[in-house]
């Protein structure tokens, strides 16, 4: 889940991945912060990321983030 926030996204880390995969949310940050408009991701805490990226739309994150759980976490349907 993608909640917009005045300077950043707060970014609601699937429970399956954050309590089971802790590598696997690693490296959808990684591959978040190497995206264009992309400032900084930031570990928030265990079940969260804080996104920096004043160019992006909610909408448009979530749908990256849709796509990317699809791809790499087909367990989680």
């Amino acid at each position: 889940m993608v909640v917009a926030e005045p300077t950043s996204f707060d970014v609601g880390v699937h429970p399956a991945i954050a309590a089971r995969n802790p590598q696997l949310r690693q490296r959808m940050a990684l591959e978040l912060a190497d995206l264009d408009g992309i400032i900084s991701v930031l570990h928030s805490a265990p079940d969260a990321l804080q996104v920096h990226a004043p160019d992006w739309h909610a909408d448009q994150l979530q749908r990256w983030l849709t796509a990317w759980m699809e791809a790499h976490a087909p367990f989680i349907h």
